[in-house]
């Protein structure tokens, strides 16, 4: 297997090393042993590891934390002489995008576990997934119910099965709870709208109340006879009948005018209904980012995010526009009626004012106060009719909405739901397949086992039943390896792979015997100690002495 021979580079005041299949950098502390590891970090990954506590530095200007100038390099060579190298410049506060030479993938197993171990389960679970190679499409669709809901979702992501299942988890468990937060609200509007509404009026209650008013409206008009005097009370209730008649209409034609101007300022597409009926699918190709088109199949995709906002847009719109055509169409026909009144009342005063003005001195007197009541009684039943009228319509628009919010919301949660119960079991499957592939390379007097308890990956070997995790020199070394050999073959990696071991407390002897076991280490290895190991140096091993 191919492995560097050579790493240089001006990280912490210059490196330049010549290495073997198998490196033991030997130094006391701050003599510069991390600094040819973080050299071949950034020469073949583009980042460092373990840097002023960080776990991983990948921001250039942090970088420069690894020196003092106002360049950093570091170029690393295989002993095929192909070469790996990273390069930025910096300028006062500014720091160049860095450049870099990456002939091929190179993998750090050793590294990529610890980082995985210091991860929290989600991550723990994915990592576990991705190694075992476990996941395929089917065997996420056995525990689906809705499996054209899962792979309308999962078709956005070119990546894994298992990050996929991890993403759409994700976004079914957002959407999920947004879609609870919307239900909770549109059910406390609809609480409210629907508080004092009474019994929706149907269209014979209507028509009666109609009725009772032009009947009432027949009995208030005046008609009196050859020998019957009008009373100026009469004309007086009249002529008020009339102002208030033309008052209403007048009211009412207002309302309508300032309806309709609302109405014209609200652009509303003719593909509204349609749009209405797509917004779901929208919004959730706009969190998906759906590669192509959902609707048309166009393998150009429209900018999702601009189209869903648009559609909210065109919904909050619709959904103003369907209340003002509402109340339109409502105060339209309230104002025809009103102007009929009005027009009636204002001829009949006009009439009995003119024969109040030509009757006799002996006519009889008439009074129709009372008939004038019950008109204005008739009126107001029916006005609170056509209000509740109005309504209860809205109330039912705010049903449906409700309505598809809950859809949604039962879609999004069984799918969580059952992404959660394919997780689990296919990272127990994950386990199992890990836990033989490390077995593999290791003597069968050691049991490894891997332990995912729901919070932290736990791995070592089980003595007397009990799961030991401080392992001595020897069996950790032996670990390290099968368990780098096992994610190396779990993932099909064929090209250069750098091993790391975490530098522990040595005594020379224990340091010894880790080596031998790293031996057989399937790649480079990169031993980093503060001592020296006890006798000749293993066979095939290169040591280098730093701090001298």
């Amino acid at each position: 297997m191919a492995y560097f021979k050579h790493v240089k580079s001006n990280v912490k005041g210059g490196v330049d090393v010549e290495l073997g299949e198998k490196t033991i950098i030997v130094g006391p502390n701050g003599s510069g042993k991390s600094a040819v590891q973080n050299s071949l970090e950034l020469a073949t990954r583009g980042f460092v590891t373990d840097l002023k506590g960080r776990d991983e530095v990948r921001k250039e200007s942090d970088l420069f934390d690894l020196g003092d100038s106002a360049e950093l390099y570091a170029i690393a060579t295989l002993d095929d002489d192909t070469t790996f190298m990273w390069h930025t410049l910096k300028s006062g506060k500014s720091v160049k995008k860095a450049e870099y030479q990456h002939p091929c993938p190179v993998a750090w197993p050793v590294s990529d576990i610890e980082s995985m171990l210091k991860g929290n389960a989600e991550t723990q679970r994915k990592w576990l997934m991705q190694v075992a190679g476990t996941v395929n499409r089917a065997g996420v669709h056995a525990y689906l119910t809705d499996t054209d809901l899962y792979d309308h979702m999962a078709a956005r992501y070119s990546m894994s099965e298992s990050e996929a299942l991890t993403k759409v988890l994700e976004v079914a468990a957002s959407d999920a709870r947004k879609a609870k937060a919307q239900i909770t609200s549109a059910e406390r509007t609809i609480e409210s709208m629907s508080r004092g509404l009474g019994a929706e009026p149907s269209e014979r209650d209507l028509t009666e109340l109609r009725a009772a008013v032009e009947e009432a409206e027949g009995k208030s008009i005046v008609h009196p006879t050859a020998h019957a005097r009008l009373s100026a009370a009469v004309v007086q209730a009249q002529q008020e009948r009339a102002v208030k008649a033309v008052g209403y209409y007048r009211t009412q034609d207002g309302k309508l005018g300032v309806a309709r101007e609302q109405r014209s300022q609200i652009q509303v597409p003719a593909t509204a209904k349609l749009i209405q009926s797509l917004s779901v699918t929208v919004r959730l190709a706009a969190e998906l980012n759906m590669p192509g088109c959902v609707m048309c199949g166009n393998e150009t995709p429209p900018d999702w995010n601009n189209l869903s906002a648009e559609y909210d847009q065109y919904l909050e719109r619709f959904a103003e526009a369907q209340q003002l055509d509402t109340l339109i169409e409502v105060l339209t026909s309230q104002v025809s009626r009103a102007k009929e009144q009005a027009e009636e009342a204002v001829a009949s005063w006009e009439r009995i004012q003119s024969e109040y003005n030509a009757q006799g001195p002996d006519a009889a007197v008439v009074d129709n106060t009372a008939a004038l009541q019950v008109l204005r009684e008739a009126q107001a039943r029916l006005s609170e009719a056509d209000a509740a009228v109005l309504n209860w319509k809205r109330v039912r628009d705010e049903r449906e909405l409700l309505k598809e919010k809950k859809g949604h919301y039962r879609d999004m949660t069984n799918l969580k739901d059952d992404c959660r119960k394919a997780m689990e079991e296919l990272v127990r499957q994950a386990v199992s397949a890990i836990e033989e592939a490390v077995r593999a390379h290791l003597p069968d007097s050691d049991d490894f086992r891997l332990v995912l308890d729901g919070k932290s990956i736990s791995m070592g070997f089980v003595r007397d039943d009990v799961l030991h995790t401080a392992l001595s020199g020897a069996e950790w070394a032996r670990l390290t390896v099968a368990v780098a050999a096992a994610k190396l073959r779990l993932t099909g990696h064929t090209g250069p792979s750098v091993l790391t071991p975490k530098e522990r407390a040595w005594d020379p002897a224990t340091l010894a015997s880790a080596m031998r076991a790293l031996t057989d280490a399937p790649g480079q290895v990169l031993l980093l100690s503060p001592i020296k190991p006890k006798g000749r140096l293993p066979k095939g091993w290169t040591m280098v002495e730093v701090g001298e």
